[in-house]
């Protein structure tokens, strides 16, 4: 087919096509890749997600068959439009990773000189390859070829994405550098071993088919085996017995004026009640920060300073690693994906589970932001996307509610096979969107439109907000009903939160291993629903953003503090000291020497 076949209009249609397609193998391998990893993808998850590839696809590919038509024009030797389409699709995911990569390390400021020359490069790079790739499919079996390609480069974008979120923070420059070679040449052979399988290398001898063909299987399994080979170099510490197990449980965005232990007048945690009735409830603990990460990383190194690490640095030390150090088996399991692999918060652990690493639907594009461009775009309806796109953050692709955490937690469980542990656990429900299961929504909210709870999606606008736009255009005209119906909404997501550490509370009874168990119950901030003109967090310092419960229950009971005395907790004494006491060191107020996060409680 010569360029001159293909109209422009053609090359349009041929654009949308081939990119949509391409966009779309590209998910089913990344898809296929987190399954191998451990990470499964429910159906309704996969679909979704290659519909969103297909519509990107679609979209880009419109642009993509303009210029495919003008370089066709410009170099007949390429064969028309079509093999340029072909190879853009199969670079265009791996210089987007690239580039991310390298800018967000070495270049955060994209106008410096040294940024534009970097940047020219890898472009100049990419259409060098780009157009070798379109002469190489040019002389084969075009679509057998471009199946090959996009496969093997969505494997090394994939595999690389593991990577890069799980070991690369902790390797050094060459280390990362050597292993994404090692990677690149992996996936070269695999394309060599997926073209003969295809056929698009007919005219190979057959001796030269099996050695390739060998060659590809060895290459796909150490890709897909990299990142167990770099894990299994870490080593691992030995338990030793006869020290009580702690389970640590933060409750995202829970405010303390919210659980009927503090004296909220709703029953909304009965089981943290029993739980205070059996423990030590502090009245007035207040957190480090108004958001996630911050007050996380407060929370499990004991210092002020790492809260202004956007990647908790090596040199903290952690809750994790002070007593995994002391023989105890970690495990973490996190709904909420600020903390996943690659922020620094999996330090310790080793059984850790987050969220599966999707580089162009989460990390290039931002699964928030295509879910709310298909809505306010008229795509999908507003409610199709609330149902199926905009729940809250996945958790290996799941839902991020409570019993789909649990179930990650309980199959810890099934595995643990004695000693100590320290299991950290965060639950995300009360966290915007609200959106509560049943039979909680009927018993605190019936009869709630659901829209009500995604209050990022304004009505009146017909599409979503950002929380910035919500403050200054929605929340001076909400209504008192309005925040109250979104209240009731939290209530009854904190009813359902509550449940399920009740559930976590009796598969450790079931277990006979509770009476031997520390538990720990707090949040790592609260939220806002119109106070001081105001929603939802990270917006300031307020009396509802920063006072969260804290829960210590401990079976053999604690230090006696007199109420209303006022305690300053060492975090890291505290974790140091736990063989010997549940709180190690308790230190007054006046000590001077003190380095580590003071955290004001006035125990009850």
């Amino acid at each position: 087919m010569t360029p001159r076949a293909v109209g422009v209009g053609r090359s349009l249609v041929l654009g949308a096509l081939v990119w949509s397609a391409g966009l779309v193998l590209y998910s089913l391998v990344e898809d296929g890749v987190n399954m191998v990893r451990g990470l499964p993808v429910p159906t309704q998850t996969l679909g979704a997600i290659a519909l969103i590839h297909a519509v990107i696809g679609m979209i880009v590919g419109l642009g993509a068959g303009v210029a495919a038509f003008a370089v066709a024009r410009l170099v007949p030797a390429l064969g028309g439009p079509v093999p340029l389409l072909m190879a853009s699709v199969a670079v265009a995911p791996a210089l987007s990773f690239a580039a991310v990569k390298i800018n967000e390390r070495w270049l955060p400021d994209l106008l410096t000189g040294k940024s534009l020359a970097v940047n020219a490069g890898l472009l100049g790079a990419a259409l060098l390859v780009g157009l070798g790739f379109a002469r190489h499919l040019a002389r084969r079996r075009q679509p057998a070829a471009f199946v090959c390609l996009v496969v093997a480069t969505a494997l090394f974008v994939s595999v690389a994405t593991h990577l890069d979120t799980f070991f690369v923070p902790r390797m050094s420059l060459g280390g990362a550098v050597l292993a994404h070679a090692i990677l690149a040449a992996a996936c070269a052979l695999v394309y060599a071993a997926l073209a003969l399988i295809l056929g698009a290398w007919r005219a190979l001898p057959a001796r030269r088919r099996g050695a390739v063909a060998g060659a590809g299987a060895a290459a796909a399994l150490l890709a897909l085996a990299l990142p167990e080979l770099l894990s299994s170099l870490r080593p691992a510490a030995a338990a030793t017995p006869g020290r009580p197990n702690v389970v640590w449980l933060v409750l995202d965005t829970l405010r303390a004026d919210h659980v009927s232990t503090y004296g909220y007048p709703v029953r909304t945690t009965p089981n943290l009640d029993a739980i205070g009735a059996d423990g030590v409830v502090f009245e007035r603990a207040i957190s480090g920060s108004s958001w996630t990460i911050p007050s996380h990383y407060h929370m499990v190194t004991g210092r002020f300073a790492p809260g202004a690490q956007k990647i908790l640095a090596d040199d903290a030390t952690t809750a994790a690693e002070i007593l995994r150090e002391r023989g105890y088996k970690t495990a973490a399991v996190l709904a909420n994906m600020s903390l996943g692999r690659g922020s620094g918060f999996e330090q310790g652990f080793e059984y850790f589970v987050d969220t599966m690493p999707l580089f162009l639907y989460q990390r290039l594009l931002g699964k928030t932001s295509i879910a709310e461009g298909l809505a306010n775009h008229r795509i999908l309806s507003a409610r199709t996307v609330q149902r199926l796109l905009y729940r809250k953050t996945f958790l290996q692709s799941a839902r991020a509610e409570g019993d789909f955490t649990n179930k990650h937690v309980f199959d810890w469980l099934e595995s643990y096979d004695g000693g100590p542990f320290f299991l950290f656990v965060n639950y995300l429900d009360p966290h915007e969107p609200y959106d509560p299961q049943e039979p909680f929504r009927t018993e605190l909210a019936g009869g709630i439109d659901s829209e009500v709870g995604f209050i990022r999606y304004d009505r009146p606008q017909g599409k979503f907000i950002s929380t910035e736009e919500m403050t200054r255009d929605v929340v001076p005209r909400t209504s008192p009903e309005k925040w109250h119906e979104m209240v009731r909404l939290y209530d009854a997501e904190i009813a359902f939160v509550d449940s399920q550490v009740g559930a976590l509370v009796r598969e450790l009874q079931r277990r006979n291993l509770y009476d031997d168990t520390i538990v720990i119950v707090t949040a790592d901030h609260g939220e806002l629903f119109g106070e001081h003109g105001l929603a939802t967090h990270f917006k300031a310092l307020t009396e509802e953003e920063l006072h969260v419960p804290l829960i210590v229950r401990y079976p053999p009971g604690i230090p006696n503090v007199l109420p209303g005395e006022l305690i300053t907790a060492d975090t890291r004494d505290f974790l140091q000291g736990t063989a010997a006491s549940p709180f190690g060191h308790v230190r007054g107020a006046a000590d001077p020497d003190l380095t580590h996060m003071r955290v004001l409680l006035a125990a009850r």
